[in-house]
C-alpha cells in the first residue's frame, strides 16, 4: 500500500523529469493533493488513461485525481466505466482533449445522490473532441468549486463539433461556484447553432472596433453575420455607432466594454453573450456614457452570462448621462449586478416599474408597514421603514436578502437589531442617506452582513441619538457587525454621520423621506406582495 510520503516524493521527483507536459501536470496534481487530507491509496497520478495505466486506477469511493483522456487513450467509454464503477466523486478534475471517444457515459450512477466533481483545485475541460455527439447520460453530476467562494471551478466545453453542449448549463448539471465557459460547439449554452463553422479565439485577436462598419461605411453591414461563434478578445469599443446588427452572434468579450456617444436605446444586440472576462483593474471595466437614448439595459439573458469574478476584487461598471427614465429592474440586479457583485462608479439610473423575470420563480414584496409586510419575504421593493410599535414584527425580516429602498430604525424600544441577518445587498436610488437608524434609546448593536450596497447619490449612513454603547461591539467604530471577509467593505464603504458618530444632523421630512422618494412607481399602484 503506498504512503502519503511515497505518494509525495514519487510527485516531487517527476517534476523533474524532461517532458514539460508531464511536470506540468505532476504539479498541478501535487497542488490538488496539498489542498485535500487524501487518502495515498485513493490517488491516481497517472499521466494519461489508456488500457494499460487504467489497471492502477484506485477502487475508492473518493478519487484524487487528474483524469486526462486524449489520443492516446485505447479505450471507449464503456470500457472506462467498469474501471470508473465505484468511484461517487472525483476530487481534481477532467481534462478529455484530443480525443476519440464519441461519448462520455463512463461515470456510473453513486448508489446515493449524484455523481460529484470537486474541481476548484483543477477544473473539468472538455476541448477539441471531434467525434463527440452525447453528453454524460447521467441523471445528475454536481460540479463544484468551492462553497466559500474564494475558489470556483473552471467548467470549459469548447470546439466540439459534433456535441450538443446546451444541456450542460442547466438541470440535470448541478453546477455551482463554478465559472462556466461552453463557446464552438454544435450547440451551446440557449440552444445557438453552429453551421459547421468552429471559431476560436485567435480568429479575431486582431479585429479592432476600427475594423467594425460605422454609419457613414461603405463596407458590407452583414459582414458578421452569418460567423456562428465569435470571441472578441480585445474588449469592445463603440463610439458613434448606431448600426449594431453585426455583433448579434458575439457570444464572448474578453476585455473591456465601452459604449459611447451613441442612439442606442438598449443593448438588445448583445443576444449571444454568454461570457464576460474583464481585466484585473481598479478601472471601469463596462461603460455606458452619453448615450441620450438609451432607456433600458435590454441586455438578453443577461441572468445566464457568466463573468471571471474574483471574490476579492470589484468589478467597476459606470452607467452615466442616458435617458433621464433609464431604469434596471430588480431582476437584472439579482441575477447580475449583485450575483456578480458589480459596483458603480456612476449608476444614472432609476428602478423600474415591472421588476423582470428572476431566473428563479420567487416573489418579491412591496413594503407598506411592517404589520402588512408577509413572512418568509426574500426581496423588499420599497423603504424598510421599523418604528414604534414594529417590536414584535421585526422577526419578519430573517428571511429578506435583497432590499430595494433605503433602510429607517426609528424611534423604536429595540435592544438589538439581529434580525436583518440574511441582509446581504442593497440598491438605493433616492437622494437621502442609504440607512438611518435614530432615536433608539436602547438599541445596542445593528447586525447586517452587507456584501453589496449600489446607490445613485450618497452612501452616507446615519446614527444619531441611540444608546451611547451602540458601537461598544465594533470597537468604538462606527459600523455594523457581522461584516464577513475585509474586503467586503469595498462594496460597502459607507460616509458615516449623524450626532452617535459626529456632528449631529438636523432631521426633517426630507431626510427620511418614504418609498416616492425612491421609485419610479408612485405609492398608490403598490400591493404588498406580487408574484411573476
Amino acid at each position: 500500500m503506498k504512503t502519503r510520503a511515497q505518494i509525495v516524493l514519487f510527485l516531487f521527483f517527476l517534476q523533474f523529469v524532461p517532458h514539460s507536459c508531464s511536470k506540468q501536470f505532476y504539479a498541478d496534481l501535487q497542488y490538488v493533493l496539498d489542498s485535500y487530507n487524501y487518502e495515498p491509496e485513493c490517488v491516481f497520478n497517472q499521466t494519461v488513461l489508456t488500457s494499460e495505466t487504467i489497471k492502477l486506477f484506485p477502487k475508492c469511493e473518493i478519487v484524487y485525481a487528474i483524469i486526462v483522456i486524449n489520443k492516446k487513450t485505447d479505450l471507449t467509454a464503456s470500457q472506462i466505466k467498469k474501471y470508473f464503477k465505484k468511484m461517487g466523486v472525483l476530487v481534481g478534475g477532467f481534462k478529455i482533449q484530443n480525443s476519440n471517444l464519441t461519448d462520455l457515459r463512463f461515470l456510473t450512477r453513486p448508489k446515493e445522490y449524484e455523481f460529484s466533481i470537486a474541481c476548484e483545485t483543477y477544473g473539468v475541460y472538455i476541448k477539441n473532441n471531434r467525434n463527440l455527439k452525447s453528453g454524460f447520460k447521467l441523471p445528475a453530476i454536481f460540479i463544484s468549486g468551492s462553497e466559500y467562494g474564494d475558489q470556483n471551478c473552471r467548467f470549459e466545453v469548447k470546439n466540439n463539433p459534433k456535441l450538443n453542449a446546451g444541456m450542460m448549463c442547466d438541470f440535470p448539471y448541478l453546477i455551482s461556484d463554478t465559472d462556466v465557459k461552453v463557446v464552438g460547439n454544435l450547440k451551446n449554452c440557449g440552444g445557438l447553432e453552429v453551421d459547421n463553422i468552429t471559431t476560436t479565439t485567435t480568429d479575431f485577436d486582431n479585429i479592432t472596433t476600427t475594423d467594425f462598419p460605422t454609419d457613414n461605411d461603405n463596407i458590407t453591414e452583414n459582414l458578421l453575420l452569418n460567423i456562428a461563434e465569435t470571441t472578441f478578445t480585445q474588449g469592445l469599443q463603440l463610439t458613434g455607432v448606431n448600426d449594431t446588427s453585426y455583433l448579434s452572434n458575439v457570444t464572448e468579450i474578453i476585455g473591456i466594454i465601452d459604449i459611447q456617444n451613441t442612439r442606442l436605446q438598449n443593448l438588445s444586440f448583445l443576444k449571444s453573450v454568454r461570457f464576460l472576462e474583464f481585466p484585473n483593474t481598479t478601472d471601469v471595466v463596462f461603460n455606458l456614457k452619453n448615450n441620450p437614448e438609451m432607456t433600458r439595459l435590454g441586455f438578453p439573458n443577461i441572468g445566464k452570462i457568466h463573468t471571471n469574478r474574483d471574490p476579492d476584487s470589484n468589478i467597476l461598471f459606470n452607467f452615466e448621462n442616458l435617458h433621464p427614465e433609464f431604469c434596471l429592474t430588480p431582476a437584472e440586479f439579482v441575477d447580475f449586478f449583485f450575483r456578480h457583485d458589480i459596483s458603480f462608479l456612476n449608476i444614472h439610473a432609476k428602478l423600474c416599474n415591472e421588476t423582470g423575470k428572476l431566473l428563479f420563480d420567487t416573489p418579491f414584496c412591496r413594503f407598506e408597514s411592517m404589520k402588512k409586510l408577509p413572512n418568509n419575504c426574500n426581496f423588499i421593493l420599497g423603504d424598510l421603514i421599523i418604528e414604534e410599535g414594529d417590536e414584535m414584527d421585526v422577526v419578519k425580516l430573517n428571511s429578506v436578502w435583497y432590499l430595494f429602498g433605503c433602510l429607517i430604525i426609528r424611534n423604536t424600544k429595540l435592544e438589538t437589531m439581529n434580525y436583518l441577518a440574511n441582509l446581504f445587498r442593497v440598491a438605493y436610488f433616492g437622494p437621502n442617506p442609504v440607512i438611518q437608524i435614530f432615536s433608539n434609546p436602547n438599541l445596542k448593536e445593528v447586525q447586517i452582513p452587507l456584501m453589496n450596497v449600489i446607490t445613485r447619490y450618497n452612501r452616507d449612513v446615519l446614527f444619531q441619538d441611540n444608546l451611547p454603547g451602540i458601537f461598544n461591539k465594533t470597537g468604538g467604530v462606527c459600523g455594523f457587525t457581522d461584516v464577513f471577509y475585509v474586503y467586503l467593505l469595498n462594496r460597502t464603504h459607507f460616509n458615516y454621520i449623524g450626532g452617535d458618530c459626529g456632528e449631529r444632523v438636523e432631521l426633517n421630512q426630507t431626510t427620511s423621506a418614504g418609498m416616492s422618494k425612491n421609485f419610479a412607481v408612485p405609492p398608490e399602484s403598490l400591493v404588498i406582495c406580487c408574484y411573476f
